[in-house]
């Protein structure tokens, strides 16, 4: 019998989160007969992976204290001596992670899925990792350090097939009193400023349809938080429902005739557009950050922050709403499906543990 490859993933974060998302997928889809699956999360995090064995450990926030990188370093290293490969999945455990495998020589990947790693960070520790991952073109071309050392592996997620059935339309329409004439968009982004929910209930009120807004509301500060941003939202005076957090997401696309992201600030990826392509949803997204080479051109892309050129892309007739979930959904299964990407991904993971090191 082979000997399954070692794999520890290292994660920090305390709530589940896309990046928490992305590991829960991989756990369930990855091939056990070859692999065996670690996940290293922070002592302080309350997640729960379904299919992977979990270790916990202090993993305390970097800033300006090299001291924590090295101690946090030094405690992932004892870790990492007994996996064959490590990947890191965030700023922090980057740095962390580049301390344990100088420690231990286990060969470490990252996996860049947004720009928050500082830069200065990633130039002096570049050499470190044998591989990075760039969840888009966009990341690979804002983030990477060492762009001869990566490659682009978008997140792949489960195909739960077309959500438009029409009894499953019907039955979660009448759940939340909607009738069968309405043209339903729903937005599904955490109530921060920055996700752009003012942009989305302006232009459903301008184009006269109903909103469904889901997310779980936030009381973080400043201009782009959540402090407040409901209230002002219910001022505007537009037709939307705010449904707090839902797992059902499936049900909610069955319910609804358009999807709308509409983040003023660009996104790394998109998993939640990729979720509603899949379910066969039309899409209208913003045109800016790795967004366009997830949608292409099966979905309708408006500039950021612009009511007017959203609200008249909510007045799309019924054909052509058709015709961008057909082919939305069908760019997404060529492009984000979850088979398909791990077993990129467990390539990877193979030739990163067996090739020699090139410290470039």
């Amino acid at each position: 019998m082979i000997r399954q490859l070692r794999v520890l993933v290292v994660d920090h974060a305390p709530i589940f989160g896309g990046v928490e998302a992305m590991i829960d997928d991989l756990a369930n889809a990855v091939d056990r007969e070859k692999f065996a699956l670690t996940v290293a999360t922070d002592t302080t995090s309350r997640v729960e992976f379904s299919n992977a064995d979990v270790r916990r450990m202090p993993m305390p926030r970097l800033r300006n204290n090299p001291a924590a990188m090295i101690t946090a370093g030094l405690r992932l290293a004892s870790l990492a001596r007994d996996a064959d490969v490590m990947m890191t999945t965030a700023a922090r455990t980057h740095a962390i992670g580049a301390v344990a495998a100088l420690l231990s020589s286990t060969p470490l990947i990252w996996r860049l899925a947004d720009d928050t790693f500082p830069l200065f960070l990633a130039q002096t520790l570049r050499r470190i990792p044998r591989r990075i991952i760039a969840v888009s073109s966009f990341i690979a071309g804002r983030c990477s350090p060492a762009p001869e050392k990566t490659v682009i592996i978008p997140d792949g997620l489960p195909d739960t097939g077309p959500a438009c059935q029409p009894a499953a339309r019907a039955e979660m329409r009448r759940a939340l009193g909607l009738t069968e004439d309405e043209v339903v968009a729903v937005i599904v982004a955490r109530l921060v400023r920055w996700k752009g929910h003012a942009v989305f209930t302006r232009a459903v009120k301008m184009a006269n349809v109903t909103g469904l807004i889901a997310g779980k509301e936030d009381e973080s500060e400043g201009k782009l938080g959540g402090r407040g941003l409901r209230t002002e939202l219910e001022s505007i005076g537009a037709n939307v429902r705010f449904l707090g957090h839902r797992s059902d997401l499936q049900s909610l696309f069955a319910a609804s005739d358009i999807f709308v992201h509409a983040s003023t600030r660009p996104e790394p990826l998109g998993r939640s557009v990729v979720q509603a392509m899949l379910a066969g949803l039309p899409v209208i997204a913003t045109h800016a950050g790795a967004i366009p080479e997830v949608v292409g051109d099966a979905g309708r892309l408006t500039p950021a922050g612009d009511v007017d050129a959203l609200a008249a892309a909510l007045t799309m007739d019924a054909r052509t709403r058709e015709r961008l979930g057909r082919e939305g959904r069908e760019r997404a299964l060529a492009r984000f499906e979850l088979a398909a990407n791990v077993r990129r991904l467990e390539r990877l993971w193979l030739d990163v543990a067996e090739s020699p090191y090139d410290n470039r």
